[in-house]
């Protein structure tokens, strides 16, 4: 325990084992003077979305284009190596409409009564690069919501901060510095900052550097314990990436999160000033099957910890198609081992080859070739259909697994707009392990289109999808489609490199 500012200290102990919730012996923090925003310098980084961590962002649509990033050009910032850029274009829009707002925003824990000194630093670059061209056509303003509602459109009190120097988009200036004072009401407010273009004027760029902002006052006492959860996506396999997202809050801020493996470190998130929510994904890749331990702990701004624990199974990720390679034998009728054959047939002729032509493979030395011709039908019928199937077993239900083709297409015209595209490539599954061809509801087209000349194969082409089975079985299709009654056509379709990999 430490003591803060001579004050007897009250210590709480917490312990919630059926959530995993355990929060270590608590130390009432005294008020003092601080800052009260968390990433103020926007130094303690930026979300995938391009807006500064522990700040949102809001804008009103309609015929603009808004835009977030992470500002490192060294001429755009005021101080340390990174600004929030907020942008508002017209580029692409004819027209456009008039009145559009982007901005940021944060919630933070305050004082009733308290007053706080509000600072914000920021620079325009416009099309226009002045103001009396561009009319004034760009501001910078801030509002208050002294309940810490989070609505934009409910502030009524934006405030202009005074900036009217508008500098070219690649050439900036110095900064401007506004500088107010704000009384609280309650315990929280929320802080909106936001950049405006005016004018519908197409073929316009604002773009809005924000730094260094502050809200500095009295620091709240920190009377509540910190929470904290973590979410695992069911069925983490061996290797493959899975978001683990963890939330977390406290009545004054969360300064620091740390997400761990079996005590293995995968993340971690830190700021000067706490954060009243945090919600961070962390990417866990799993190295070994088995057992593991996820542990989220986080630390209040009084230094008060919480942990919460899952433990979970990973298993391995398993390849389920017997033969994929085609590299395990094939039948006396041309079928690879593990698969069985199937066709409409009617007035067209139907073939199934282990195919060995190593330019007509997609690695290894064999692949499955399946073929549709009408060569000595004149007479003959659309909507031909050839290909193969297999019954896949042990599979988890509900887990997902990764489904990857890799064909190609060989014919007679040797182009799919000769031909109509008159050829083509689909899968269907049937979730029940029947294997009936003809009893699957839905069959996909995976994408192929290019046709090589049947004596001149070219690269196959890669369809990758992702299923979840209802059940332990299903069985895969996969099939040629000759669509039109055209004779003297051969259809050769390649199929090679298949998988079925997923959790175990």
């Amino acid at each position: 325990m430490t003591l803060r500012r001579g004050l007897i200290v009250t210590v709480v102990v917490l312990m919630i084992v059926s959530t995993g919730i355990v929060a270590l012996p608590r130390v009432f923090s005294a008020n003092g003077m601080g800052e009260r925003l968390t990433n103020a310098n926007f130094e303690e980084g930026f979300a995938p979305d391009g807006v500064a961590l522990g700040w949102k962002r809001f804008d009103n649509g309609g015929r603009a284009s808004y835009g977030w990033y992470d500002e490192t050009w060294s001429q755009a910032i005021l101080e340390g190596k990174h600004a929030q850029l907020i942008e508002i274009n017209s580029t692409s829009w004819f027209p456009t409409d008039p009145d559009r707002y982007a901005g940021i925003y944060q919630t933070v824990s305050v004082v009733p009564g308290a007053s706080y000194q509000l600072v914000i630093n920021a620079l325009m670059r416009t099309t226009e690069a002045d103001m009396i061209a561009s009319g004034y056509g760009y501001r910078v303003q801030y509002g208050i919501d002294y309940s810490g509602g989070q609505d934009w459109t409910a502030v009524t009190n934006w405030v202009d901060i005074g900036l009217n120097t508008e500098y070219a988009r690649t050439k900036s200036g110095p900064y401007f510095t506004f500088t107010g004072n704000v009384t609280a009401t309650g315990n929280r407010l929320t802080l909106f900052i936001r950049g405006w273009k005016k004018w519908a004027q197409p073929n316009r760029e604002f773009d809005l550097d924000i730094d260094a902002v502050s809200l500095r006052g009295t620091t709240p006492t920190d009377s509540e314990l910190p929470i904290v959860s973590l979410t695992v996506p069911p069925f983490p396999m061996v290797g493959a990436p899975l978001p683990v997202h963890i939330h977390a809050s406290n009545d004054v801020g969360i300064v620091n999160m740390t997400l761990t493996d079996n005590g293995n470190v995968v993340c971690t998130t830190a700021f000067q000033v706490g954060i009243l929510t945090l919600d961070r994904d962390c990417d866990w890749i799993p190295a070994t099957a088995g057992p593991h331990t996820l542990r989220a702990t986080v630390t209040d701004a009084a230094g008060t910890e919480a942990t919460f624990t899952n433990s979970l199974i990973v298993g391995n990720m398993t390849e389920y198609l017997v033969n994929g390679s085609f590299e395990n034998g094939f039948a006396a009728n041309g079928v690879a081992n593990g698969w069985t054959a199937f066709n409409n047939g009617g007035r067209a002729a139907f073939g199934y080859y282990n195919e060995t032509w190593q330019p007509a493979t997609f690695d290894g030395t064999n692949a499955q070739l399946i073929e549709i011709n009408t060569l000595n039908m004149l007479d003959n019928d659309p909507d031909r259909y050839a290909g193969i199937f297999q019954r896949v077993t042990g599979l988890t239900p509900g887990a997902s697994y990764q489904l990857t083709i890799r064909a190609m297409m060989r014919t007679t015209e040797a182009n799919f707009k000769t031909s109509g595209y008159g050829y083509r490539v689909q899968y269907g599954i049937d979730f029940s392990g029947a294997t009936n061809w003809q009893s699957v509801g839905e069959w996909k087209d995976i994408g192929l289109n290019d046709e090589y000349p049947r004596l001149s194969p070219g690269p196959y082409y890669t369809f990758t999808t992702w299923i979840t089975p209802t059940s332990d079985s299903l069985t895969l299709f996969i099939r040629g489609w000759k669509k039109w009654a055209n004779p003297f056509r051969e259809f050769d379709l390649d199929i090679d490199g298949l998988s079925l990999r997923g959790y175990q």
